[in-house]
């Protein structure tokens, strides 16, 4: 996997074509820790090295950079950039964009970049030549083992929380996450962690030197 030491860097075998989508995705809950180590598990357990290398980076993408759907497809090894301060991800299309990947996530990424894969390769099912509807919902119907299936909605959810738990500052979230409007983030306030009353005072105090 490219999470490991690979022996053909930048070569992945062909992947089938065009696949049955899964059925319309629920509510956009965010994925607990437990589950989203079962999805850790749900992508090292495919049953080829090339399905187990897309699955990982479909839930790095979705989990570390909050991408859509259409978006992680999209995502080519061009546009991965490494820097001191971590691992960049460029957006392109309607809401073009670069977005920050949590350090937890980065390290496939980094891998992939140190690969000799041309720059116009696509991360996910990297073989094809463009892009399809429904293109990550038929690699997940076609995915081996009984564990927790991700969902592209879910991910992002999960990573606009854990954004919001952490207290990232609402201007660089807005614009990583592509939206222009706090209404966005409405929804994802019930999954918010309660704060004690000594924690919550301390937060709004904002006490400086």
């Amino acid at each position: 996997h490219l999470s490991h030491t690979s022996k053909h860097p930048g070569q992945y075998p062909r992947e089938s074509a065009r696949l049955v989508a899964l059925p319309p995705a629920g509510a956009a809950q965010p994925y607990t820790a437990s589950e989203i180590t079962s999805l850790r598990g749900w992508a090292n357990g495919q049953n080829t090295a090339f399905r187990a290398d897309t699955a990982q980076v479909l839930i790095t993408l979705g989990l570390g950079a909050g991408l859509a759907a259409l978006e992680i497809a999209g995502v080519r090894v061009g546009d991965i950039t490494l820097d001191d301060e971590g691992v960049l991800i460029r957006v392109t299309g309607k809401r073009a964009r670069t977005v920050p990947v949590l350090s937890q996530w980065e390290s496939l990424l980094s891998a992939i970049k140190a690969t000799d894969a041309p720059a116009d390769r696509f991360l996910l099912m990297p073989n094809r030549t463009g892009s399809y509807p429904n293109i990550i919902n038929g690699f997940i119907a076609r995915s081996a083992g009984t564990q927790l299936q991700p969902q592209t909605q879910r991910m992002r959810a999960t990573w606009i929380v854990t954004h919001l738990a952490a207290g990232t500052p609402v201007g660089p979230l807005l614009r990583a996450a592509g939206v222009d409007s706090l209404e966005a983030f409405t929804r994802f306030v019930p999954y918010l962690p309660a704060l004690s009353d000594v924690d919550s005072r301390r937060a709004l105090r904002l006490q400086t030197r």
